[in-house]
C-alpha cells in the first residue's frame, strides 16, 4: 500500500515504473504530417455531420405531427444553416480526397483497403488514420480487438461469464464497421460488408 501523493513523488514513481519496464518500452514516433492533416479533416467532417443531424432530426421527426405551416416555418428557419453545412461537408470531403490523392504512398494504401467489397471512403480513411498507415497496428487480430468487434470471456473460479465485446474500443471505427456490415434490405443473410472477415481476420 502506497500513501501520499504530490508532483515530486508522482515523478519518482513514474520514473521507477519506466525503468522497471525499459526492456519493453516502445518509443513514440509522430505520424506523418499528411496523416495528421487527414485526422484533422475527418474530425472536422464528423463535427459538421453531427451538427447537421442535430438540426435535421427534429425537422424530420416532427413532420406529420405538427401543422404544415409550422413545419415549413421551422424548416425555413434552419434552411440556410443546413445549406451552409452541406456545402462545408462537401468541401471537407473534397479536401480529404485531394490529401489522399496527392500522396502516392497513401493513395496506394487507400486503393488497396477500398478494394475490399463494402469498404467505402469513410472506412478506408479511418483505417489509415487509426493504424497510422498500418505501421502501429499490423496484426489483423489486434485491429479487430482495437475496433471492438472481438468478444472476450470473463471468468473466475467456477463462474463463467458470457462472452462480450469490450467497451475499451475505438467506437467511431466500430460504428463504421457495424454500419458497413448491416444486411442489405431484401437480401437476408448477405451483409454489405462480406470482406470484413478478410480485412480483420488472418
Amino acid at each position: 500500500m502506497i500513501r501520499g501523493k504530490n508532483d515530486k513523488v508522482d515523478a519518482q514513481r513514474i520514473a521507477l515504473y519506466a525503468y522497471k519496464n525499459r526492456e519493453e518500452v516502445r518509443l513514440w514516433t509522430p505520424k506523418r504530417e499528411v496523416i495528421q492533416h487527414l485526422d484533422r479533416l475527418t474530425a472536422t467532417r464528423s463535427r459538421l455531420v453531427k451538427v447537421r443531424k442535430m438540426l435535421q432530426t427534429p425537422l424530420t421527426d416532427s413532420d406529420g405531427f405538427i401543422s404544415k405551416k409550422e413545419h415549413s416555418e421551422a424548416k425555413k428557419s434552419c434552411q440556410k444553416t443546413l445549406d451552409a453545412l452541406n456545402k462545408d461537408i462537401i468541401q471537407v470531403k473534397i479536401d480529404i480526397e485531394n490529401t489522399i490523392q496527392n500522396d502516392p504512398y497513401l493513395k496506394e494504401l487507400y486503393e488497396y483497403v477500398e478494394s475490399v467489397k463494402g469498404v467505402g471512403p469513410a472506412i478506408a480513411t479511418e483505417l489509415l488514420i487509426v493504424t497510422n498507415e498500418f505501421k502501429d497496428i499490423t496484426d489483423p487480430k489486434k485491429l479487430a480487438c482495437h475496433a471492438g468487434v472481438v468478444p472476450f470471456t470473463y471468468s473466475s473460479g467456477q463462474y463463467r461469464g458470457k462472452a462480450k465485446t469490450s467497451n475499451k474500443a475505438n467506437k467511431p471505427l466500430k460504428a463504421l464497421l457495424h454500419n458497413a456490415g448491416r444486411p442489405v434490405p431484401g437480401y437476408v443473410g448477405y451483409p454489405t460488408f462480406p470482406g470484413a472477415k478478410r480485412l480483420l481476420c488472418p
